[in-house]
């Protein structure tokens, strides 16, 4: 069931009001009842709070069509902030920090790491994931970077091959440094 007209005809008087000349000219040539048959098509169901939260929101610069006014009358307010989590337990945050320091206290090359993952997989100890992180790894060779040996070490290249920004006398880019003058 379509907006009632009189509540078309309200909202675009207050338009009217709001924006002047640029919504008389936004509608010029077009019969108004055409125009407010419309509005009321496209505003089907809104209810008076809509409408409301539309009028308030309207844009300074343009008026709006009626599915951008719709839209207007339908943005959410911003979301309340939650309460506030208690504070966590001293236990559980000895249990946090004691995983943590494992975590991070970690000395294991990836070579270490690798064969702590195949002996996983080969014992049945590894998940689905790990299971295809090492199915890769073993493709590929190995896991992480090739070593120096394979790949070689990195080279710059030579400064004359540079782009000229990146020619600064100042700076060596070689070696990483700025140079001293």
């Amino acid at each position: 069931m379509p907006l009632p007209s009189r509540y078309v005809r309200e909202i675009h008087a207050r338009l009217a009001v709001r924006y002047g000349s640029a919504w008389s000219t936004k509608w010029a040539g077009l019969s108004m009842e055409a125009i407010e048959a419309d509005w009321a098509d496209q505003l089907d169901g809104m209810r008076s709070e809509n409408i409301r939260k539309a009028l308030d929101s309207l844009p300074l610069e343009y008026p709006p069509t009626a599915p951008a006014f719709r839209a207007l009358g339908s943005i959410r307010e911003e979301a309340r902030p939650a309460a506030a989590l208690p504070p966590p337990d001293r236990a559980g945050l000895l249990r946090i920090a004691s995983s943590l320091a494992v975590a991070t206290n970690s000395q294991e090359s990836p070579a270490e790491w690798m064969a702590r993952l195949e002996r996983d997989v080969k014992t049945g100890n590894a998940s689905r994931a790990r299971i295809e992180h090492y199915r890769i790894a073993v493709k590929n060779g190995y896991y992480g970077n090739p070593p120096d040996a394979i790949a070689g070490p990195f080279v710059p290249p030579p400064a004359d091959t540079l782009p000229p920004g990146m020619r600064r006398p100042d700076v060596d880019f070689r070696g990483l440094g700025v140079v001293e003058k």
